[in-house]
């Protein structure tokens, strides 16, 4: 379901005209640019979602020459000239590091993220905050480092964080406990292969 709803403009355009479209990769099919571009030092993902954001854009990037050019001045030009525009942008992002990017475009308030490596997301101190990384000990007492939960409900505390449990550690509390089985049985259904 969520699938499918995430992909709203794309499905709605084919039900509307029954043809599939084109894959657009990494980029926006009917938003132009609204894309990942390769900055000297890494990624950026830009997210111009309208006209305004455009020039403000054209003004972070230092670029009047983009903002008066009548092929991009609207969305529908950009997206009948992207084939145009994206070897233009390439080129541009080139110039400058993700931190300068992000600097000029925040100050500007045009969308955008950088493209972060794994040793750069689990630094985040968002995403830190958030519990998203824990540690944890495994049974010879060595740290291990997990992904943590995204659900937080307002008034409920999780849970102290535990290594995963070996395959059938707890056989017997869930057996025994859950299910009312004594050891007599457990040591029967082991017995005959049931129970590892």
């Amino acid at each position: 379901d969520c699938a499918i709803a995430a992909q709203i403009n794309l499905a709605q355009a084919y039900l509307l005209t029954g043809k599939a479209p084109p894959r657009p990769g990494n980029a926006h099919f009917q938003i132009v640019p609204y894309a990942v571009f390769k900055a000297s030092d890494g990624w950026i993902a830009l997210n111009v979602g309208n006209d305004s954001q455009w020039q403000h854009f054209c003004t972070a990037a230092e670029s009047p020459s983009l903002a008066s050019d009548p092929r991009f001045t609207t969305n529908p030009l950009r997206v009948q000239h992207r084939e145009v525009l994206f070897p233009i942008l390439n080129e541009l992002f080139l110039q400058r590091t993700v931190v300068d990017w992000c600097d000029h475009l925040e100050k500007a308030r045009v969308p955008h993220s950088p493209v972060n490596e794994y040793s750069s997301v689990f630094q985040n101190e968002q995403v830190l905050s958030r519990g998203m990384k824990m540690s944890v000990t495994d049974p010879h007492g060595k740290p291990v480092d997990l992904i943590g939960t995204p659900f937080h409900f307002t008034g409920a505390e999780l849970p102290s964080p535990t290594f995963p449990p070996r395959l059938g550690e707890h056989t017997d509390v869930i057996l025994g406990e859950f299910l009312g089985l004594d050891a007599k049985r457990l040591e029967e259904l082991r017995k005959a292969g049931v129970v590892g």
